[in-house]
C-alpha cells in the first residue's frame, strides 16, 4: 500500500571543455603558470601531495620563490605549462520524494616540467605545511601532481633501517589518516593524523594499506613510493568492513555474510529511515520496528528486536522493549551502514539473535569544512477503491542538514532534520526532529577520542491496528482521535582508541540510550502507557598479533537495563560477558578464525542465566573478486524486561507478565 509516485529524473548538463592557452610570451606565460600555483597551494601534504586554498602568499615570498623556479627552469630548459578551466551545472528534479538542484564549479592550474618535477615538490615544501590538517577538504585539484605521482621513483629500502610513506587518496589528494597497514611478516600499524606510516627494522617484504571505504592495496616494500595512492572501493569485495570481526578488514576477507550501504545509495533514493534502508538490502525484510533477516526473526509486535542495531558500534535497543528505535538513526550524518547476516552473539552478545545492523557516521575529518543541505516530498498513492479513506493523496516530506568543521587536531560533525508525513493510512500522522553531534580529538598520532551525542523526538497517532480486513486503512470506530504516543531518545557515547605499537591496540566505549514514550490520551478499554528506560554499555577490546598470520581479538562488555518507574515497575537487567576470538592466515588463499563468547543474564529477582556462544569459520580466497566462506555460530537474546514484567491491555490485545521466560537460541 505503501507506494511513491515516481517520474523519470531529467538532468540537463552544461560543461566546457578544458583549453590550453598559449601566450606569445613564454617568460610571462611560466609566470602565470607559477604564480597560479603558488596562490593556490600554500599548505602542503609531505611527498608529493598538495593541498589547495584560497589563501595567498606575500608578494615577497612569491618574488622568492618565482626567481628560484625561473632560474632551475631555465637551466633544464624545456618547461611546458598550461591552465585547464573546467565548470559544470547539473540540475536534476524528481517527483518520487526529493527536489535537488547541484552546481558545481571546478578550476585546474597545472604546470608540470619534463626533468623538472624535484623543483616544483622543493618550491612546495618551502610553503607553509601547517595548513594541512585545517584545509584537507580543499584537496581539488589533484590533477596538477598526476606526473608527480606517475614518475615518482621507488625509495631505496635495500640497505634501509626504517622507511615512511603517506597514504593519500587518488580522488581527493587527501590524506588518509588512521589507514592500517598490515606487514606479510604479520603485525601491522597505522597512519597517524598526517597519513604518515613509517616502519621500523625488520622490515616487511610487502605490505597491505586498507581504509573504510578505500580498496585495499599490497604493495611490495622494493617498489614502494613516497605516497601510497589508495582508490575509492569500485566493487563490494573490496570494501573494508568493522562490524563482521570487529576489526578492520576486506569484506572477501570476512568468513561471515557482509552487506554494506553506501552513503550515496541513501541519498539517491532520499531515505529518512532505517527501515526504508534495510529494504534494500538483499535477504533483509522490516515489518513495522521487526528487521527479519534471513527469516530468522518473524514477527512479534513489542517483543523486541532479534537484531541488534548499532550506532558506531555502541546498541541501540531500548532498555525496556529491547526494540529498535528507527526513528533515532540520524541519517543526515550517514555515512554507511553494515549488515552482518547470520548468528552474531559470538562477537556482539545478546539480540544478535538473527544478525547485526551497524550504523556509521561520518568522520569530520574524511570530509572537513563541509556544509549540505537536501530537502524531500513526495505523496503516498491512493489505495484500491474499496480501503480508500480520502480523495487526496497524503503528503510526505522533511529537509536535512549537515556541517563539518577542523579546527587543528579537532573535529566537529553537526547534523539535524526534520520529517513530516500524513500517512499511508487514516489516522497516521507523524512529525520527527532528530539533531546529531560529533566530536572527534586526535590527542597524538595514534589516539584517537570520539564524543557524540544524539536527541530525537517524534509525535504520532496511536494507531495499532486496523477496523477491519475490508477497511484496513482506517482504525477501529472507538479510537480516541486525540491520542498521541509522544517519544524521546537521547543517545551519548565516548569512545577512546590508541595504538601501543605495530602489534597491539586497545579501544574502549560506553554509552547511554534513554528513551521515553507517554500517551496523551487514553482510548477506550486501553491502558495509558508511559515509560522511562535507560540503557548502559561499557566495552573494552584489545587487538593483538602474538604470531606471525595470527590476529587475536579479545574483550569485556557490560550492559544494563533499567526502568526506574513505569508500568513495568522498578526493574533492572545486567548482562555481563567475556569474548575472544582468533584469525590465522594458514595461507595465502586459506583464512580461519574461531571464537568464544560467555555471558551471564540477571534480572531483577530473578536467577542468573550463562549463555555460551562459539564461533567457527574459513574463508577461501582464489582472487579479488572469487572467494567462498563458510560460518557456523550460534546467537542469543535473552526476554526484555517488558517482557517479562508487563501486564497492559490495549483493544482485543492483552499482555501479560511472564518471569519464567529464558534466553532465546540460534544456530
Amino acid at each position: 500500500m505503501r507506494q511513491l509516485l515516481s517520474s523519470e529524473k531529467q538532468k540537463t548538463n552544461v560543461a566546457f571543455m578544458p583549453v590550453a592557452r598559449r601566450s606569445e610570451n613564454p617568460r610571462l606565460d611560466l609566470w602565470r603558470g607559477f604564480r597560479e600555483i603558488l596562490v593556490w597551494g600554500r599548505g602542503l601534504v609531505p611527498r608529493r601531495v598538495a593541498h589547495f586554498t584560497r589563501a595567498t602568499s606575500s608578494r615577497s615570498t612569491l618574488l622568492l620563490v618565482f626567481f628560484a623556479c625561473t632560474l632551475f627552469s631555465s637551466a633544464i630548459g624545456n618547461t611546458s605549462t598550461s591552465t585547464n578551466t573546467s565548470t559544470s551545472t547539473n540540475t536534476s528534479t524528481s517527483s518520487n520524494t526529493s527536489t535537488s538542484t547541484n552546481t558545481s564549479t571546478s578550476s585546474n592550474t597545472s604546470t608540470s616540467s619534463n626533468t623538472g618535477a624535484n623543483a616544483i615538490n622543493s618550491a612546495f615544501n618551502r610553503t607553509n605545511s601547517s595548513a594541512m590538517s585545517a584545509h584537507s577538504n580543499e584537496f581539488q585539484l589533484k590533477k596538477s601532481f598526476e606526473l608527480l605521482k606517475s614518475t615518482a621513483p621507488a625509495q631505496d629500502t635495500s640497505e634501509a633501517n626504517s622507511v615512511v610513506f603517506f597514504v593519500a587518496s587518488t580522488e581527493s589528494a587527501a590524506v588518509i589518516p588512521g589507514a592500517s597497514v598490515l606487514f606479510s611478516t604479520g603485525g601491522g600499524t597505522y597512519a597517524n593524523a598526517r597519513g604518515r606510516v613509517e616502519l621500523t627494522s625488520p622490515l616487511p617484504d610487502s605490505l597491505t594499506v586498507r581504509s573504510l571505504g578505500m580498496r585495499s592495496l599490497t604493495v611490495a616494500l622494493s617498489l614502494l613510493q613516497d605516497t601510497v595512492w589508495m582508490e575509492s572501493a569500485t566493487s563490494m569485495s573490496d570494501a573494508v568492513v568493522v562490524t563482521a570481526g570487529r576489526r578492520e578488514q576486506a569484506l572477501r576477507e570476512s568468513s561471515v555474510a557482509v552487506e554494506r550501504v553506501e552513503a550515496k545509495t541513501v541519498r539517491n533514493k532520499a531515505i529518512s529511515e532505517l527501515d526504508d534502508a534495510l529494504q534494500f538490502v538483499p535477504g533483509v525484510t522490516v515489518a513495522r520496528d521487526q528487521i527479519n533477516i534471513r527469516g530468522s526473526s518473524g514477527f512479534s509486535l513489542g517483543l523486541g528486536s532479534r537484531v541488534l542495531v548499532l550506532l558506531d558500534n555502541t546498541p541501540m535497543l531500548a532498555g525496556d522493549g529491547g526494540d529498535a528505535k528507527f526513528d533515532a538513526v540520524p541519517f543526515a550524518a550517514f555515512e554507511s551502514m553494515e549488515v552482518v547476516k547470520g548468528a552474531g552473539s559470538s562477537l556482539w552478545g545478546g539480540s544478535a539473535l538473527g544478525g547485526v545492523v551497524n550504523v556509521v557516521t561520518q568522520d569530520p575529518f574524511a570530509v572537513p569544512n563541509t556544509l549540505s543541505l537536501s530537502a524531500y516530498s513526495g505523496i503516498y498513492t491512493l489505495p484500491h477503491e474499496q480501503w480508500q479513506y480520502r480523495s487526496t493523496s497524503p503528503f510526505v516530506g522533511g529537509v536535512e542538514a549537515a556541517a563539518t568543521s577542523v579546527l587543528g587536531n579537532i573535529g566537529i560533525l553537526a547534523a539535524g532534520s526534520f520529517n513530516r508525513t500524513e500517512g499511508y493510512h487514516d489516522f497516521g500522522e507523524s512529525r520527527r526532529f532528530t539533531g546529531f553531534a560529533k566530536t572527534v580529538a586526535r590527542l597524538n598520532d595514534y589516539t584517537r577520542v570520539t564524543a557524540t551525542g544524539l536527541y530525537a523526538e517524534q509525535t504520532k497517532d496511536n494507531w495499532v491496528f486496523w477496523k477491519s480486513l475490508k477497511e484496513a486503512t482506517s482504525p477501529p470506530d472507538n479510537i480516541d482521535r486525540d491520542d498521541q504516543l509522544v517519544s524521546s531518545k537521547l543517545h551519548a557515547s565516548l569512545h577512546v582508541q590508541t595504538v601501543f605499537n605495530a602489534t597491539s591496540s586497545l579501544q574502549a566505549q560506553a554509552s547511554l540510550f534513554r528513551t521515553h514514550y507517554e500517551t496523551t490520551g487514553p482510548s477506550s478499554g486501553n491502558d495509558s502507557l508511559a515509560s522511562t528506560a535507560n540503557s548502559w554499555f561499557f566495552d573494552a577490546q584489545y587487538t593483538a598479533t602474538p604470531l606471525d598470520n595470527l590476529i587475536s581479538t579479545s574483550g569485556i562488555s557490560m550492559r544494563l537495563n533499567s526502568v526506574p518507574e513505569s508500568y513495568l515497575g522498578a526493574v533492572s537487567q545486567s548482562l555481563l560477558a567475556l569474548w575472544t576470538q582468533a584469525e590465522w592466515k594458514a595461507s595465502s588463499l586459506l583464512r580461519l578464525n574461531a571464537g568464544l563468547r560467555l555471558d551471564a543474564e540477571h534480572s531483577t529477582n530473578l536467577e542468573t542465566e550463562l549463555v555460551v556462544s562459539p564461533n567457527i569459520g574459513a574463508n577461501f580466497t582464489v582472487n579479488d573478486e572469487v572467494f567462498a566462506r563458510a560460518n557456523v555460530g550460534t546467537g542469543f537474546r535473552a526476554p526484555s524486561l517488558g517482557e517479562r514484567f508487563s501486564n497492559l491491555r490495549y483493544g482485543s490485545f492483552v499482555v501479560q507478565a511472564n518471569q519464567d521466560l529464558t534466553a532465546e537460541h540460534s544456530v
